[in-house]
């Protein structure tokens, strides 16, 4: 099997995970043996450490059994104005899906079996009045870590897997993905520009969120 072969299998089984259990995958290893050599023939897997569920970062859908914990995490007091708090998200990904006004998909961000933070995904926010670049295209509509667990490149991997999940254009088509930020929120633009995203100062209004896109 070919470099390429190899990556088309890896992609395809990351959709499939993706689309029938909601389970955005941070990696697949794959392994092999020499099936011709006696002395590694059974035994070459266990020469091999897996890298350990506890210490991957992975995206969850939000079910019954997860939506309270997921609720209960939190940011610091200082960045209470740059993020809404999960349970409210969570009312506006019901009005905006009960509503058909905008397709919404909410996961929680895992460390291994802990949730660590919440992401969520929209597709066609447009509104009358807002950038062209708005209609039919996807964004990134709230992205959090628990104050617990800042400080350790949890929200950048999962800002990644976030982005993977668009890729797979689940809600549609798109060539673009955008996002918005509170100008003075150095962080979130280093790490939004750092994945390609563009401000777009034309579609900034004062007193509200500026906004960057990416192109698919």
């Amino acid at each position: 099997m070919t470099a390429d072969e190899l990556d088309l299998l890896i992609r395809k089984i990351s959709e499939e995970v993706c689309r029938n259990h909601g389970v955005i995958l941070t990696a697949v290893g794959v392994y092999s043996i020499n099936t011709r050599d006696p002395r590694k023939t059974g035994s070459g897997t266990k020469e091999n450490k897996a890298v350990k569920q506890s210490d991957q970062i992975r995206l969850e859908k939000i079910t019954w059994d997860n939506y309270d914990k997921i609720c209960r995490l939190r940011v610091t007091k200082q960045q209470d104005h740059y993020v809404a708090r999960n349970d409210r998200s969570l009312i506006h990904a019901y009005l905006a899906l009960s509503q058909g006004e905008i397709r919404a998909s909410p996961f929680g961000i895992y460390l291994g079996k802990k949730p660590v933070g919440f992401v969520m995904i929209g597709y066609n926010g447009y509104e009358d009045g807002e950038p062209e670049f708005m209609k039919n295209t996807y964004f990134i509509w709230r992205l959090m870590i628990d104050r617990r667990y800042q400080g350790n490149g949890y929200g950048r991997q999962a800002f990644a897997l976030a982005m993977d999940f668009v890729r797979t254009l689940p809600c549609g088509p798109s060539e673009l993905c955008w996002l918005s930020y509170e100008p003075e929120n150095e962080v979130a633009k280093k790490l939004y520009a750092s994945f390609g995203f563009v401000e777009v100062p034309e579609g900034y209004k004062e007193g509200e969120e500026m906004p960057a896109i990416l192109k698919l």
